[in-house]
């Protein structure tokens, strides 16, 4: 639905976008968005089909460890 919405800057025309589309049962949607990023809300779209990876700087054989809060 994303890449078929209408975006419009607001204000100063780099934070501030309005984006409004018709949702499939018809109704229009409007969001107000504010973005640091370049593109604006498009910049959405590259993140499709995105996935996080299942484990995150995990070697094989490396055991999990549980921290109770203290830190050395």
């Amino acid at each position: 639905m994303l890449e078929k919405a209408r975006i419009t800057t607001l204000d100063d025309g780099e934070s501030r976008y309005r984006m409004v589309l018709k949702a499939p049962d018809g109704l229009g949607l409007t969001w107000n968005l504010r973005t640091e990023l370049g593109a604006g809300p498009l910049a959405l779209l590259k993140l499709r089909n995105f996935t996080l990876p299942t484990k995150i700087f995990l070697n094989e054989g490396a055991a999990g460890y549980a921290q109770n809060g203290a830190f050395e």
